[in-house]
């Protein structure tokens, strides 16, 4: 048994909706979402998220701060409630899931995707993301200095935090001749892509809320002679490894 398995062992009928909210907004709410969201008697999750989906019947929980704290009140509030946690975009990409799957076990979640900021920022350009290399700079800048950004021909960076600019600026200037684009705040009404260069990236004028794109000129360009509704595919590069 997983531990929270046996936590929860005095509750048979417990589970946790892990529900991807996507980028944001009711527009990118998958069915599944929204069902599992009218189906709660309890909604849980950053204070952002609970304020935007909540209904006034349902009760709220906001998790932030101290997680091990929020996630004991969770265990005690949802033991006897239909329980939502919501996560944005999808809960496979950086988000609390990992968190309340260890918590509880897997056995008492259920995750629902959501559409990711990274899924939104390839389809903004048409790209076909297969082998694209998706890093963070969320929790730690030392992860984007243990990337070798050469060898792949799409990269997405989650910036996360005000603080990683000059680290993503770098991280891109290793990674060689690329298109850079920048995309704030996307599927919300502030949403902004931008065609910036190292130095624009470096000065870090932009939202933490944003997915900066890094892609081989010869794909991106590649791209744009295609037909609409076609995607050219990002590649991994040979090695001489």
């Amino acid at each position: 048994m997983l531990r929270g398995d046996v936590a929860m062992a005095d509750h048979p009928n417990f589970r946790i909706d892990i529900v991807g909210c996507g980028p944001a907004g009711e527009e990118f709410l998958t069915f599944a979402a929204k069902q599992a969201i009218d189906s709660a008697e309890l909604i849980a999750g950053t204070p952002r998220l609970v304020e935007a989906y909540a209904r006034p019947d349902q009760e709220r929980l906001s998790l932030e701060g101290d997680y091990r704290q929020a996630l004991e009140t969770l265990e005690r509030k949802a033991a006897k409630r239909r329980t939502v946690v919501l996560v944005t975009g999808d809960p496979g990409i950086r988000s609390l899931a990992r968190l309340v799957i260890d918590r509880f076990g897997l056995s008492r979640c259920r995750v629902i995707p959501g559409i990711s900021s990274v899924q939104l920022a390839f389809a903004r350009f048409g790209l076909d993301w297969t082998d694209a290399r998706i890093v963070s700079a969320h929790a730690s800048l030392s992860d984007l200095e243990c990337e070798r950004p050469e060898r792949y021909s799409c990269i997405a960076v989650l910036a996360g935090r005000n603080d990683a600019w000059p680290s993503i600026a770098s991280f891109a200037e290793r990674a060689g001749e690329r298109r850079i684009f920048v995309c704030e705040e996307l599927g919300t009404t502030d949403e902004r892509i931008g065609d910036v260069s190292v130095d624009a990236l470096r000065s870090g004028r932009f939202s933490a809320r944003s997915i900066v794109l890094l892609v081989d000129s010869v794909v991106f360009e590649a791209r744009g002679n295609r037909p609409a509704g076609s995607a050219r595919r990002c590649e991994r590069k040979g090695t001489n490894e």
